[in-house]
């Protein structure tokens, strides 16, 4: 009997989910239809984002659905305008777009693999304007300072990034408070399907799609 200790790079999808799921995968309705097929699946949709807002103590309007946490992540960085910060151990989806943004660093971790929070307020004192930090590696499983980096975000006026794909059904968190602060998810690392992912933005928060084409997502996702 072989037995998958692979969780961190995926999980296998929950029976639950599959049932769940069943109804929906033989329906050839596109929730943006206003026939009776079009408005059950959009029903559907919404369920489901009411249930993550549910898990993420957060209000559903905030929520965007994606393809993927990496799309998620590119959606937010690509947003960036300013000099930004990123911690060193961040996910390539994360450290690949924000070298992009002119005037990126990146953040040093200790010997444990957890962020050195004084590199944080140093970076924040020099002007950076946007920050990411995922919630726990996904090589090391170390559980990063996020929420007292949020809260050093939070009081120098800059936007903090979580990328909690490691942290869901994993450890208790829920959504940082702040201007500017968001975060993402994956399904298939806690028994969803691949090809799902969600963001959350704090409310009112602004950004350009980085699909275009469609209003879906309350125009923040084609």
């Amino acid at each position: 009997m072989r037995h998958f200790c692979d969780h961190n790079a995926t999980t296998p999808a929950d029976p639950r989910v599959l049932e769940a799921m069943g109804p929906w995968l033989g329906l050839a309705a596109n929730a943006s239809s206003l026939h009776t097929e079009g408005r059950a699946a959009r029903r559907a949709l919404e369920d489901a984002r009411e249930h993550a807002a549910q898990l993420l103590g957060a209000e559903p309007r905030d929520l965007v659905f994606t393809s993927s946490a990496t799309e998620a992540n590119n959606t937010v960085i690509r947003n960036w305008d300013g000099p930004c910060a990123v911690s060193a151990i961040e996910h390539p989806s994360v450290l690949e777009p924000a070298s992009a943004v002119v005037g990126c660093r990146l953040l040093p971790v200790d010997s444990l693999g957890v962020l050195v929070l004084r590199a944080l307020d140093a970076a924040l004192a020099s002007g950076v304007r946007h920050v990411a930090l995922m919630a726990v590696n996904n090589e090391t499983g170390a559980v990063q300072p996020w929420q007292e980096a949020a809260a050093r975000c939070a009081e120098a006026g800059a936007s903090l990034h979580i990328d909690a794909v490691q942290a869901a059904g994993r450890i208790a968190f829920t959504v940082p408070t702040g201007k500017g602060m968001s975060l993402v998810l994956s399904g298939h690392k806690l028994g969803g399907p691949q090809g799902v992912g969600l963001l959350w933005l704090a409310p009112e928060t602004r950004l350009k799609p980085l699909l275009r084409g469609g209003g879906q997502e309350r125009m923040r996702r084609a």
